[in-house]
């Protein structure tokens, strides 16, 4: 730290410089890339995207987030595929 802050004064740096510096470590190597944490979809998860792929007749895919949230996707293959697929969740089109 101490060696930074020498550093910062000897070469004059700016406040962008500066955070820059802090940003790549004190010895100016990158951080450690984070590691991504690879989750397993609940057995209730897989079942419903199941069911809506027989349902909905086209592909869905679950994937599992931080504490018990996710996302839930359905793909489609053009426009009128989509507005089937809506048309099959009931979805109302706008005016």
């Amino acid at each position: 730290m101490e060696r930074m802050a020498q550093r910062v004064v000897a070469e004059n740096l700016s406040v962008r410089a500066v955070e820059e510096l802090v940003s790549l470590g004190d010895e100016g190597r990158a951080k450690a890339p984070r590691q991504t944490v690879h989750r397993e979809a609940s057995s209730v998860a897989v079942e419903v995207a199941a069911q809506l792929e027989d349902h909905l007749d086209t592909k869905v895919t679950v994937a599992p987030g931080p504490k018990g949230r996710g996302r839930l996707v359905i793909h489609f293959a053009d426009d009128d595929d989509l507005r089937r697929i809506a048309d099959t969740l009931a979805v109302q089109e706008a005016d």
